[in-house]
């Protein structure tokens, strides 16, 4: 049987990411778990525009694959929660795993499958909301006490980048309502509600910024 060993290091990945939490809560410097966080979310996330959703979603759904089929036996009835994908193309471990979450199976075939639309909008979302989280990190490492020329000017990129990302995210959630394997109309008002969050909370970052609040517009930014 196949062996996914790129989501093995994927897991392994995800240990080091725990360990630098632990030290960085007792060190009270989190920097390197940040810093090791991005990578994680860049390297998901390139797979993305470099390789494709064909390639990338079955990656995603992979690293679910080997905790989701814990105590399923082959052949038995699935969980209603489970489902199967045509020729297991929406995983990567081979015939190790032929069952998926439900939620996994339609993202596969949403935009495998879909309208070419419905993907650019997916790698734009995926784009301008990775290149806003690496910004604002940026913005935060360095603040602008030392040039607010530079700092002011990425941070008018970083938000232009957050809106076109956001809008990109709510224009495929307004199709999520009619997907019952994403949870329907409570899948829609999810992600409404966490870009609602994401962006108000930066829209109130750059309010406080320009009443020269610094304090608030960095309390806000790190909310955000």
């Amino acid at each position: 049987m196949k062996i996914a060993y790129d989501v093995l290091v994927m897991y392994a990945a995800v240990v080091v990411w725990v360990v630098l939490l632990v030290r960085a809560w007792q060190t009270k410097r989190f920097w390197s778990f940040l810093g090791f966080g991005l990578l994680i979310a860049i390297v998901l996330n390139v797979r993305y525009l470099i390789e494709g959703p064909e390639v990338a979603i079955p990656y995603f759904v992979s690293i679910y694959d080997v905790f989701d089929n814990i105590g399923i036996r082959r052949g038995e009835e699935l969980p209603s929660a489970m489902a199967t994908c045509v020729d297991n193309a929406c995983s990567v471990w081979g015939d190790r795993y032929v069952s998926h979450q439900s939620w996994g199976v339609a993202f596969h075939d949403r935009f495998v499958n879909g309208p070419s639309l419905r993907t650019t909008v997916l790698k734009f979302h995926i784009g301008f909301n990775t290149v806003a989280l690496l910004l604002m990190h940026w913005q935060l490492k360095r603040p602008g006490t030392s040039d607010r020329v530079r700092h002011r000017l990425i941070g008018r990129i970083t938000f232009g980048m957050l809106t076109l990302g956001t809008i990109a995210a709510l224009w495929m959630a307004s199709e999520h309502g009619d997907v019952e394997e994403y949870g329907g109309i409570l899948s829609t008002l999810g992600f409404v509600s966490m870009s609602a969050f994401v962006y108000g909370t930066a829209v109130m970052g750059i309010v406080t910024a320009r009443r020269r609040d610094l304090v608030s517009h960095r309390v806000w930014m790190i909310r955000c």
